[in-house]
């Protein structure tokens, strides 16, 4: 499974009760990495992704609000890189994965966001 997620630079993921997820420019990122495979969501990502399917699979998770239950082999992180008084912070333990990549590029609703993608470390 591969986990996608948007986080400030205290690794929060929510602030307020709100998301941090909502920029067109980082949705529109997000389409282009999925392409045609499954993208999972909760309720709660609905009306981000009309196409995501509500459940977890094989595939592409998109995390606002809870985290899977299984440790994902990938991880591909949108930093707002701001500080925010989150109130839900990403729990997965980052030193177990290698950055891969990583790129900037401007948002609508942020100057700039830092995409990184991690891999699992091969035990």
């Amino acid at each position: 499974m591969k986990l996608i997620v948007c986080l400030d630079e205290a690794q929060g993921m929510a602030f307020n009760n709100r998301r941090q997820s909502r920029d067109k420019e980082v949705i529109k990122k997000i389409n282009e990495i999925v392409g045609e495979t499954p993208l999972y969501i909760n309720e709660y990502s609905r009306d981000l992704f009309a196409d995501g399917i509500i459940g977890a699979g094989d595939g592409f998770y998109f995390a606002e609000v809870d985290l899977p239950k299984s440790t994902p082999d990938e991880i591909y992180a949108f930093y707002w890189n701001r500080l925010y008084p989150s109130d839900l912070k990403f729990c997965i333990d980052l030193s177990l994965y290698d950055m891969t990549d990583t790129c900037e590029f401007a948002g609508l609703s942020h100057e700039k966001i830092t995409l990184c993608h991690y891999r699992r470390k091969k035990s």
